[in-house]
């Protein structure tokens, strides 16, 4: 897509912001009224359109695109992605640990290890370990616990927790 537009601006809007390019606002790509929920990612959402030179490419557009996807997918399909996010729990990547070799598991205890306590301790999500890789089963309590604060976050939040819990396998880690 060719560029067209030659100034960039945020502005404030009942809500939070706007991104504007050339005084017209930015949509999503179901061409819903886009919302920055505060000034600091209005501004990086601009800087991205900004920096676009004469072709625009989406690809060199992170924000935006989390801004979208949370506009036109979390907002649209909530309970959804809410399910989608819990299911990882279910496969936490991290409950999956080595036998050997014994650096690794070294490795594993100590990065793990805190995020396991720390669910267990803040969020009441106890999650069950196995060495290897076969099936383990959480406990309908550790899946519930997840499945409540991850239903407390709003769509923008749940988007960029729904990214990182697909790109690590783990929504512990996201």
């Amino acid at each position: 897509m060719k560029r067209i537009y030659k100034a960039v601006a945020v502005d404030e809007i009942e809500g939070g912001f706007s991104v504007t390019l050339d005084g017209r606002l930015v949509r999503s790509p179901a061409r819903r009224e886009l919302t920055v929920p505060n000034r600091p990612l209005a501004e990086a959402v601009a800087a991205e359109w900004d920096c676009q030179k004469e072709t625009i490419d989406p690809k060199n557009m992170p924000m935006m695109s989390l801004l979208a996807t949370a506009t036109d997918r979390v907002g649209t399909q909530r309970d959804h992605v809410i399910d989608t996010i819990v299911g990882y729990a279910g496969s936490d990547l991290i409950c999956y640990w080595a036998e050997h070799p014994a650096d690794l598991v070294q490795r594993q205890f100590e990065t793990w290890r805190p995020l396991l306590d720390w669910c267990a301790e803040s969020l009441g999500a106890r999650f069950e370990m196995t060495i290897g890789i076969m099936p383990v089963q959480q406990s309908t309590e550790a899946m519930k616990a997840i499945g409540d604060v991850v239903a407390r976050y709003d769509d923008l939040p749940m988007t960029a927790l729904y990214e990182l819990t697909a790109i690590s396998g783990s929504v512990v880690i996201g």
